[in-house]
């Protein structure tokens, strides 16, 4: 089991197994972010699932001595987050004999609604339903979408009864079925949009809403945008998500009049939400506007923000003085998609858009190098 106990699927990774006579192999956070470690208890297991930025990193260290020892591993199953149809061929590519599953299931319907069985040949879908689920896809006025016409999905079957004090939040999420007269029949609206094709699979398309997921978290980047208005020196702004390869980074595109220097609006600014909220909300690339580019109708014009600059938010510039400096300066360059010439020794790697996955790789690579 790789799944913290604080996330839905660890019941999954803990339960099925057991329920089919099967063992659970716990691997203990240090050995999760040593690929060494991680790469030993996958050669020992029959079966191994993985939130999608895991499976990148620990697929990017494979090389093919350690290929070889996966002869036991029959199959891995990811899901969790949308999963880039980029990284399911690699691990076929990498691993053609290893059965690959992707899952498919908000906390609210009971951890999986559905799966696809055949994530190599089907690596934009997210499967069918299981039989404990029922799946709709629907229009703004509940009625049933044709096959290939993108709806919103809502799932029946087994559902959770709400969410705990919020009944109007409860409400909304939580509607009387439309096509079963059965008492307490209930579908739950995910805000995810899909389309069904002929074979009754389901292919994700987007979200509804704004919500998005990062690293497994779900993120409204409303609540972001809120937080960050109420600060000083904000006028106005906008969250975005940018993705690189598997890994997602909130952005933030900030309107301001305050004459000081950029990188130290932007640590006020961090600090500022850091506060408030959760570290997978606070925004890692960061460009600071006189004022946001408009349309002609007056609103926002997304395509014409400038591309964000994640090293703008560096106090101070200071180049490697050293080898093993200027090894992990390209190191970091490499993994976060920056310019190695612009990145600073003294910059904080998390600040820059890392993450503990990330980091990884930045271990394993260092390694590699001596």
């Amino acid at each position: 089991s790789l799944a913290s106990l604080a996330f839905d699927i660890s019941l999954f990774e803990w339960l099925y197994p057991l329920l089919h006579g099967g063992q659970v192999r716990l691997v203990c956070k240090e050995d999760i972010l040593d690929m060494a470690q991680l790469q030993h208890h996958i050669s020992q297991a029959d079966w191994v699932h993985m939130v999608p930025s895991l499976l990148g990193s620990w697929l990017n260290s494979l090389h093919a001595e350690a290929c070889t020892q996966l002869t036991g591993l029959k199959g891995i199953a990811t899901g969790g987050d949308n999963v880039p149809a980029s990284l399911l061929k690699a691990v076929h590519h990498t691993l053609p004999e290893v059965a690959l599953l992707q899952f498919y299931g908000p906390t609210e319907a009971t951890l999986i609604a559905s799966c696809e069985t055949d994530a190599a040949q089907h690596n934009h879908s997210i499967g069918q339903v299981i039989s404990h689920s029922e799946a709709y896809v629907l229009d703004q006025d509940l009625q049933l979408q044709p096959q290939g016409c993108v709806g919103e999905l809502y799932l029946g079957g087994a559902l959770a009864q709400g969410y705990l004090n919020q009944p109007k939040l409860s409400a909304h999420h939580f509607i009387a079925h439309p096509f079963k007269q059965d008492e307490g029949a209930r579908l739950y609206k995910t805000g995810d949009l899909v389309r069904v094709g002929k074979d009754g699979r389901l292919s994700f398309v987007g979200r509804s809403d704004e919500q998005v997921k990062i690293r497994g978290f779900r993120v409204e980047l409303g609540d972001i945008e809120q937080h960050l208005r109420a600060l000083s020196g904000v006028t106005d702004c906008v969250v975005m998500v940018q993705t690189e390869d598997t890994e997602k980074r909130l952005v933030a595109y900030v309107q301001s009049t305050e004459d000081t220097e950029q990188s130290a609006l932007i640590a006020k600014w961090r600090a500022g939400l850091s506060q408030q909220l959760p570290s997978y909300m606070v925004p890692t690339g960061w460009c600071v506007l006189a004022a946001l580019p408009l349309n002609v109708n007056g609103k926002l014009d997304k395509k014409a923000l400038p591309e964000i600059d994640m090293t703008q938010a560096q106090a101070e510039y200071v180049a490697p003085q050293n080898e093993q400096e200027r090894a992990l300066v390209e190191i970091w360059a490499t993994l976060l998609k920056l310019e190695a010439d612009k990145l600073s020794v003294l910059a904080n790697f998390f600040e820059l858009g890392g993450d503990s996955i990330l980091s990884i790789q930045v271990v394993s690579r260092a390694a590699q190098q001596g």
